[in-house]
């Protein structure tokens, strides 16, 4: 049986990596791969870095587009293919979508939709995720989260509330196209890991998630 790819997208403080965290201490590592971008790999990692640093805040968004999907384009071939060929899910924290989101409309250039496109369609060589998992808090909300861990924002966290609306309201235009479970950020942590395995469940109803999260509640 051929592996998931499966994507979670979501803003920053959207409480996604919480969520990410207890899949993966719960699901069996033999069956589930996980990882992120940018970064999950040596070469991503540095890109990541480079990327978030404070250090960077002269980065035109240009270079934000491009260094964001080289990233992506070495997890394809590095992490993403070798794991679905090994007949593993795959679990990704952001993708294309995040580039979408940030880069076209948080930074207002949504002329460079065409290029992101080509740009997008060469990193991915036609590796699609099965679903994206958009775990949804409305910007306001977020950045509330965001102040109360001010020792963790990097300089994309840091822009301003008319930025994070824009890119809360790209990645709503970017789901319509695309397979998706959209699930309410607000609610309680456990509510919202409810939620996201229902969703797995009744999306992929062939592919034994029903019966790993039953071993998963016995652990």
């Amino acid at each position: 049986m051929a592996g998931r790819f499966i994507v979670f997208e979501g803003g920053d403080c959207s409480g996604k990596d919480t969520q990410i965290d207890w899949l993966r201490d719960n699901l069996p590592a033999d069956k589930f791969t996980f990882t992120k971008e940018p970064g999950g790999t040596a070469i991503g990692q540095r890109i990541r870095d480079l990327l978030l640093a404070d250090s960077s805040n002269n980065m035109f968004s240009e270079t934000e587009l491009l260094l964001f999907s080289a990233s992506r384009a070495q997890l394809v071939r590095e992490i993403i293919r070798p794991e679905l060929a090994k007949e593993k899910h795959l679990i990704v924290n952001r993708f294309f979508l995040s580039t979408l989101a940030y880069q076209i409309y948080g930074r207002e250039k949504l002329e460079q939709l065409p290029l992101l496109e080509k740009i997008t369609s060469l990193a991915l060589d036609g590796t699609f995720p099965d679903l994206y998992i958009f775990i949804d808090v409305p910007p306001e909300v977020a950045l509330r989260r965001l102040s109360d861990r001010p020792d963790e924002k990097n300089r994309l966290d840091k822009e301003d509330l008319t930025f994070h609306q824009r890119v809360h309201q790209g990645y709503l235009e970017g789901l319509k196209n695309l397979p998706h479970i959209k699930i309410d950020g607000t609610k309680s942590v456990e509510e919202v890991r409810e939620d996201i395995i229902n969703g797995l469940i009744k999306f992929f109803p062939d592919d034994g998630f029903e019966h790993f999260f039953k071993i998963a509640e016995v652990n």
